[in-house]
């Protein structure tokens, strides 16, 4: 039973410097041998402190790809309600108007279409 093996068995990996540093002041700390069986209980005890300590950066990297997720949906959303207000716009004009007459609500239709995707991204920012 070697306390190094058990925690990387623990943990799925293997230990970096400062950890098996951690663990071996630990153990020399409370004068435990490498056949005494409680270096079972101080693996799954240095394997938790671990985590522990991981586990503030793991929420942290998760944390931001959700928002990393919900900005590119946001600026999706955005994009397809444009799309849709143009289409709207567009659709509404009378053919039997002159071309100018025909070409101002393309031109509104876009302006508001591209004033909603900004507006869209400075929220999403």
């Amino acid at each position: 039973m070697n306390l190094k093996n058990n925690i990387e068995t623990i943990l799925g990996r293997p230990l970096t410097s400062d950890e098996l540093n951690n663990i071996n002041q630990f153990k020399n700390q409370f004068s435990i041998d490498e056949d005494d069986p409680l270096i079972v209980v101080l693996a799954l005890v240095g394997a938790n402190k671990i985590l522990i300590e991981e586990m503030p950066k793991l929420l942290q990297q998760k944390a931001n790809e959700t928002i990393d997720l919900h900005r590119q949906t946001l600026i999706t959303q955005s994009a397809l309600i444009a799309k849709d207000l143009i289409h709207v716009v567009a659709s509404s004009i009378d053919s039997s108007k002159s071309p100018i007459q025909r070409a101002t609500p393309y031109l509104i239709s876009f302006f508001l279409g591209g004033l909603s995707l900004a507006i869209a991204l400075v929220l999403v920012r």
